[in-house]
């Protein structure tokens, strides 16, 4: 009897944690709240941390097991089980059911996933935009990473990366402009992808690392991305 009421209590309170949760995740905290959080696949398989680039297991650590697009195991593999949108276990499916549980301190915060009509879902591509903590890493690390935020921050005063779209086109995707009238010139490689981007496609702008080409504009349609450089604004 005992038993039974300990999970009712258990069952209760973890219903009352996700309503809560639902209401209080927004576009200035979610990177905080899921900062440190396991990503754990439907069939069991562990897929990383959500944190710093420089953590071994982080899965923005394009040189560790679960930032490596070439890897299995990585939500970055568009042909794995784990990345490919036609998967049912992939966070890019954005009609599965069976996505990546978002887990911190032994609880379900949150669900990896592009679904937009599950609650608590969170875009994998927005988290690219976060700034997360480098816990109890070297000092040299720490003052990269310091860095690299330092740079983020410098690129969010100039630009919302959170609600752009595409407004037009140009010159067979040479040129993207948004709507808050930004001109953005394309990578000439990657031109063959804006070539076929459809006005109105959600668009999510971040920082790169080539001179040349400084941000990524990245579909978060799709999950394309690709670099591009800011002519007007």
């Amino acid at each position: 009897m005992n038993f039974l009421a300990n999970r009712k209590k258990i069952a209760f309170f973890y219903l009352l944690f996700l309503f809560f949760l639902n209401f209080t995740i927004t576009a200035q905290n979610i990177c905080e709240i899921v900062d440190g959080g396991k990503v754990i696949a439907d069939d069991g398989q562990y897929l990383g941390k959500i944190c710093n680039p420089f953590d071994h297991e982080s899965i923005f650590n394009e040189f560790g097991t679960y930032g490596n697009k070439f890897n299995s195991n990585s939500i970055w593999n568009e042909f794995g089980s784990y990345g490919n949108q036609f998967s049912n276990l992939s966070p890019f499916n954005k009609f599965t059911t069976t996505h990546p549980m978002i887990i911190k301190n032994g609880t379900v915060i949150g669900y990896l996933t592009k679904n937009k009509s599950l609650k608590n879902a969170v875009d994998p591509h927005i988290l690219l935009s976060c700034e997360f903590g480098a816990g109890s890493l070297p000092s040299d690390l720490k003052d990269k990473i310091n860095q690299l935020n330092h740079q983020k921050r410098k690129l969010n005063e100039m630009i919302d990366s959170d609600n752009h779209w595409i407004q037009k086109v140009i010159d067979n995707g040479k040129y993207i402009l948004l709507e808050d009238k930004s001109l953005w010139e394309i990578s000439p490689i990657d031109v063959i992808y804006t070539s076929i981007w459809l006005p109105i496609t959600n668009i999510v702008i971040v920082e790169s690392k080539n001179p040349s080409y400084p941000y990524f504009l990245i579909n978060t349609d799709d999950g394309e991305k690709v670099e591009a450089k800011l002519i007007k604004k």
